[in-house]
């Protein structure tokens, strides 16, 4: 259960039914929590009401103070109120949440803001003048899970499975970690869909797991990079193609892809010079100080211990000069994809052959 800063109700407690106040601030390390806070507070403030034109969705790292003021002072259509929710609100340039701060006590009283953070460790991630402000008009709730060492999270599984009557493997329970990733509240729901699922079975199976879970796009392009690093063509082809009939913009693929070579690029920088995975969150400074700070394999792992592994193992079947040549690669599919060269592409054929190019073919032994 997530613990929380009350100054009332929890939202998510149904008690809780308002009268509500101007600003909410949800934030915490159990996404699905601030999630469902969010959501209640929408459907409380909306009162079952047409959402439309009534409701903005804001992001913290594209939005500005003077947005969300304009979009706060915004009068609702016929509902009681109008909702403006920013999310990762934690994102929003320091600068702008103190600009942003002076305002928070003079919002309309038809107004419901809601800022929602999805932290990892931090508590908030708010300026000192934001939070200082909203909490002189509003509430705070945190939904925050204590951390669990990547290596029990799947003891976890098999112990919340063992308490629906169940049975889970280790390996099973790795697979379902896959595509659940480590937030606890996504996990137990998963378990318990899945208990469920399997009934009258006594075992929870990787089949099981793969008819009921969702494989998230970060897992398909996982897979997608594992079949380009083995050189496994086809199957690489038919993995984009999925992406690709199910709607997945080229950009976020690329996107994606660019981020997996990046991790590869940091994971074989450490290999090299003799660090496992077990070792990489215990680097020196003068390592550590090599390593970039967006998309950085060491903050990137922490707490998925099988994506610091499937990492090793796919960098370590590529070359230095193959990791070299693949941001290269992709921004010229980038470029295509935007059509700064001039020229019309099928944008489905500049994917294929980027995936084309990125396979590498025979290794000589020994490549580097």
């Amino acid at each position: 259960m997530a613990a929380a800063k009350k100054k009332a109700l929890d939202p998510l407690d149904d008690a809780f039914t308002g009268p509500l106040l101007p600003v909410y601030l949800l934030y915490g390390n159990e996404h699905s929590e601030v999630a469902r806070a969010a959501k209640r507070l929408v459907e409380l403030a909306l009162e079952g009401e047409s959402a439309v034109g009534n409701i903005t969705w804001l992001e913290g790292g594209e939005t500005t103070a003077k947005e969300i003021r304009s979009q706060a002072s915004t009068m609702p259509f016929l509902t009681p109120k109008r909702v403006v929710v920013v999310r990762n609100a934690n994102d929003l340039r320091t600068d702008e949440q103190n600009a942003l701060a002076p305002h928070v006590a003079g919002l309309p009283e038809t107004t419901c803001l809601i800022l929602d953070v999805r932290s990892a460790k931090t508590e908030h991630g708010l300026s000192t003048a934001l939070a200082k402000a909203l909490r002189g008009v509003g509430a705070v709730y945190e939904y925050t899970q204590a951390d669990l060492r990547s290596d029990d999270l799947p003891n976890r599984v098999q112990q919340l499975a063992a308490q629906h009557g169940k049975s889970i493997s280790k390996s099973s329970a790795h697979f379902l970690l896959q595509r659940t990733g480590t937030e606890l509240g996504l996990i137990q729901s998963e378990v318990a869909k899945l208990a469920a699922y399997v009934e009258p079975a006594k075992a929870i199976t990787n089949a099981d797991i793969d008819a009921m879970t969702t494989k998230s796009v970060e897992e398909s392009v996982f897979q997608l990079t594992n079949a380009v690093t083995d050189g496994k063509l086809s199957t690489a082809l038919g993995i984009l193609d999925d992406l690709l009939t199910q709607g997945q913009a080229p950009e976020m693929i690329l996107s994606m892809l660019l981020r997996q070579f990046q991790l590869l690029r940091q994971a074989k920088f450490l290999l090299d010079r003799g660090f496992r995975p077990a070792a990489w969150q215990t680097l020196p400074e003068e390592v550590q100080a090599r390593l970039p700070k967006e998309h950085n394999v060491v903050k990137g792992t922490t707490g998925r211990g099988w994506l610091a592994r499937k990492l090793t193992g796919q960098c370590s079947r590529l070359s230095w000069t193959h990791l070299s040549n693949a941001p290269r690669l992709l921004l010229t599919a980038d470029l295509q994809l935007k059509g700064a060269d001039g020229q019309s592409r099928d944008r489905r054929v500049t994917m294929e052959t980027l995936v084309c190019q990125l396979c590498p073919g025979p290794a000589a032994p020994g490549s580097r």
